[in-house]
């Protein structure tokens, strides 16, 4: 994650495209990321990149 005065510059951006590029070096064929459901900036940030969902969970809670 990033503090909010550094988003929408590329930042996050560049990195994952760094970290992704570490990866392939590396001969990792897969790479995975987890965030929450309802973080919907996240999910776009991930598609964006060329990630996919491939499975999602719902956790419940209740405030006793």
């Amino acid at each position: 994650g990033l503090k909010k005065e550094y988003k929408g510059k590329g930042i996050g951006t560049d990195l994952m495209e760094e970290a992704i590029r570490w990866f392939k070096t590396q001969n990792v064929k897969l790479v995975s990321v987890r965030t929450q459901l309802r973080n919907l900036n996240a999910i776009n940030f991930y598609l964006k990149l060329g990630f996919y969902i491939k499975e999602y969970d719902i956790i419940f809670g209740k405030i006793l």
